[in-house]
């Protein structure tokens, strides 16, 4: 419903503004990081992403790294890993050519 809310130029969209809500709460559900970062993607705003997931206000999952992993490599791998997407995150090391740290990965 806030999606379809029509945006004036320079303002802030409904949909973002309704989650920066829920950031100042506590943290997000798999649903609402999906979500978000959606949008915060779509606008290239990948260092809002870095910020949330360090500050652990957004709850990982594969869907997520597969979103981020369109925009960042690196970051995706960090979401994969704190999402226990463990056939992910071996192909990330792969794909990165760090197949020592494959080995330690699988051995946690």
């Amino acid at each position: 419903m806030l999606q379809s809310v029509p945006v004036q130029a320079g303002q802030t969209p409904p949909l973002l503004q309704y989650f920066g809500t829920l950031l100042t709460r506590g943290k997000l559900n798999a649903f609402e990081s999906l979500e978000l970062s959606r949008l915060v993607v779509n606008q290239n705003k990948k260092n809002l992403l870095e910020n949330w997931l360090a500050e652990d206000k957004l709850e990982c999952s594969e869907e997520l790294g597969d979103l981020v992993k369109t925009v960042d490599n690196d970051l995706a791998l960090k979401i994969y890993i704190k999402a226990r997407a463990t056939p992910k995150v071996v192909a990330a090391f792969a794909e990165k050519r760090e197949f020592d740290k494959i080995l330690i990965y699988s051995k946690q």
